[in-house]
């Protein structure tokens, strides 16, 4: 190719010479202008380092984004095996970093200094990213930066590997899930490619959406109706299970309290207020007074509480309450077309032979009382003194699966070593005679 002094475009030439000057240095091909690469020119995946392009300042009207200058240090590179960096935070002047199988909180614009004794002295440097330092405690996010949320100086993320879900704060790492859901996470996490994280500034609450969940668990969080007079050893609960579920963990109680109905595709705070995604379209929270309304789909709150105060005791159970919004009322019918309530049914000594729950009469109601040795129910509240309250009526327990009898030898009711198949003995009414005396010098007037 013949040599030339000036390079042209569509719209005039330029010189080679530097700014066009007289005498001034020239552009020139170099020795090895023509030379090719000894190696194949392919496209490289750094999974485990940081590039970083030069500086933009909007104020002096500098944008260099679009710069990478390789004579100067613009990589950093990680431990490869830590896996690859699947999520960047920038938390005030550090980088948090996190890996498949570690945490790391990259110094920005510093370094440390390390002292005889181990602390760390901070200077300030040349460096864009500084010294990589490792978080105690060999938990990474996986492959689910999804699952990342944060609020002020604490970001919550999953660790499927790990069966873990993680806080990360002031103090380091802190393994949340063992707060009462262990077991729980051990057995979903792993079952789930996509886990959604989200934060909901307005009630404090950190959500994990699963949207796959275990045979097993799926059966302990049915949404059936408990039924234990059919007189199966086991509990029976009815379709339908649950398949997806979003759990709630609060800084307040330190612990996982609730468990919700919705599972957003995506989810974020803004000004106090919580949003999340599904099919597309965007959902505020907590915007009205209908409770329990997701997506359109309208859903009941459930509590389901665990008390086992000394194991070992058998212990009778009387009377349950509450103080809460109002309980659930039925009305009963005794075949006059007129609806009673059960306290007219019982001060009117009637007869009912149908309920039904009005719409207007939904409330709070248990829906089971179980032991390892019992079953009870409550058929509705009664309301005094601002307290929802009733006895626990028992219920009818079996000898065996056949429910030819409702009578079982573990109770303490039934006497004996086994089942009685015949009794004997006298027939024929008995009489006795009763006689009453009256001591007069015992009488006081």
């Amino acid at each position: 190719m013949p040599w030339f002094n000036s390079f042209g475009f569509a719209n005039g030439v330029e010189s080679n010479r530097i700014r066009d000057d007289f005498n001034a240095f020239e552009i020139g091909k170099g020795a090895k202008v023509s030379t090719v690469l000894d190696e194949p020119y392919e496209e490289e995946i750094r999974s485990n380092g940081f590039i970083f392009s030069q500086i933009f300042n909007s104020t002096a009207g500098i944008n260099r984004l679009n710069q990478f200058i390789q004579a100067l240090p613009i990589t950093k590179e990680l431990n490869p095996i830590y896996g690859s960096i699947q999520k960047l935070y920038s938390r005030d002047t550090d980088l948090i970093t996190l890996c498949e199988d570690k945490c790391f909180r990259v110094l920005a614009n510093k370094d440390a200094l390390y002292n005889a004794d181990g602390n760390t002295n901070i200077t300030g440097n040349t460096n864009v990213l500084g010294q990589a330092v490792p978080y105690v405690g060999e938990f990474g996010i996986s492959t689910n930066p999804e699952s990342f949320a944060f609020f002020g100086f604490r970001a919550y993320f999953a660790d499927k590997s790990r069966g873990s879900v993680m806080r990360l704060s002031r103090d380091g790492l802190t393994e949340i899930s063992n707060v009462g859901l262990a077991d729980f996470f051990a057995d979903n996490l792993k079952l789930n490619n996509r886990i959604i994280g989200t934060y909901d500034e307005d009630s404090q609450l950190y959500n994990l959406s699963l949207n796959t969940l275990s045979a097993e668990w799926q059966e302990k969080l049915a949404e059936g109706i408990v039924d234990r007079t059919d007189c199966d050893d086991d509990l029976d609960i009815g379709d339908p299970k649950v398949t997806e579920t979003t759990v709630s963990f609060a800084e307040g109680t330190k612990g996982w309290e609730s468990r919700k109905s919705f599972i957003p595709e995506a989810g974020v705070s803004i000004n106090n207020n919580y949003y999340t995604f599904k099919n597309g379209l965007l959902w505020i929270h907590a915007e009205n007074e209908t409770y329990n309304n997701f997506y359109g789909v309208q859903y009941f709150s459930t509590m389901t509480t665990i008390f086992n105060d000394g194991p070992t005791v058998v212990k009778g159970f009387k009377a349950l309450d509450y103080v809460g919004s109002r309980p659930r009322n039925y009305v009963y019918s005794t075949g006059n077309g007129v609806n009673y309530s059960i306290a007219q049914i019982v001060a009117g000594n009637l007869t009912p032979i149908s309920q039904s729950v009005p719409a207007n009469k939904e409330g709070w109601y248990a829906q089971a009382i179980v032991t390892d040795m019992q079953e009870g129910q409550i058929k509705e509240f009664i309301t005094k003194e601002n307290k929802n309250f009733n006895y626990i009526k028992g219920l009818e327990t079996f000898f065996n699966s056949d429910c030819d009898t409702n009578v079982s030898t573990s109770e303490f009711s039934v006497q004996g070593i086994g089942r009685a198949t015949t009794i004997t003995g006298e027939v024929d009414q008995q009489s006795y005679k009763v006689r009453i005396f009256i001591d007069n010098t015992c009488y006081i007037p």
